[in-house]
């Protein structure tokens, strides 16, 4: 390892200089990604590695990323030899993709996929976190030969869905407005973003084929709530036993 000071951009990389000799680091050999503006490395003294002595040329070829693989590859034994799946840690939002969050754990990034970045729907991760921002994570899974992280931001905050259930009861009569309707009942929404299902045989006392026998989108309609499935985080409400009360 040696210490480079930076002179200079050329032509498909930097010229630096090591103990007053010429020193050339390749555009490739200055990070783990690539470096779109290399201007900002001028003026800079960093810890380089020797990878090639080119005689005819009278230069030393240097790699700043051989130095940070070896760093990172001694990081990542060091966070897969003691994460586990079920952990909570604290990270960094490193990167955004239309997909997920880059988040960095102790110098090991893992992802979060953008259907585990909030309770409700994300169009975009940049919606709900930004690059630089501190949180803590859930260690979903750790695949160790793969070397990948699967985290979860939402696994870390409680579940609104159950904040709105603590307030119903089975057996409670309430109104709510039919949002939706199904080859297996219609859906009533019973908060805003909180709703339950008629299922076919609860909409009428008589038999019918099509949930708009029953009702129609729009409709206000009195039901029971005959169950409240905390683990599937289902409802299940009933208009004919409505009546009955």
């Amino acid at each position: 390892t040696v210490q480079a000071h930076v002179n200079q951009v050329v032509k498909g990389g930097l010229v630096a200089s090591v103990n007053g000799l010429r020193g050339f680091i390749p555009a490739s050999q200055m990070e783990l990604h690539f470096v779109k503006d290399l201007s900002v490395y001028v003026g800079q003294t960093v810890e380089a590695e020797i990878i090639e002595i080119d005689v005819h040329k009278q230069r030393l070829v240097l790699s700043r990323r051989a130095l940070l693989e070896a760093e990172r590859a001694k990081r990542e034994e060091e966070v897969f030899s003691t994460l586990e799946a079920g952990q909570t840690v604290r990270g960094t939002v490193k990167r955004l993709v239309d997909y997920g969050a880059f988040i960095d754990i102790g110098g090991v990034d893992g992802l979060a996929h953008i259907s585990d970045l909030a309770w409700h729907r994300v169009k975009h991760p940049s919606d709900v976190l930004e690059v630089g921002q501190e949180l803590d994570v859930y260690v979903k899974n750790v695949d160790a030969e793969a070397k990948r992280i699967s985290l979860s931001v939402k696994d870390t905050m409680r579940d609104p869905w159950l904040d709105h259930a603590e307030h119903y009861n089975e057996g409670d009569i309430i109104e709510g407005k039919v949002i939706k309707l199904t080859d297996f009942g219609a859906f009533m929404e019973i908060e805003p973003g909180f709703d339950g299902l008629i299922p076919m045989g609860e909409l009428a006392e008589k038999r019918i084929e099509r949930a708009d026998e029953a009702v129609h989108v729009g409709d206000i309609v009195r039901v029971k709530i005959l169950r409240i499935d905390t683990k599937r985080k289902r409802i299940s409400l009933s208009i004919t036993k409505a009546k009955n009360e």
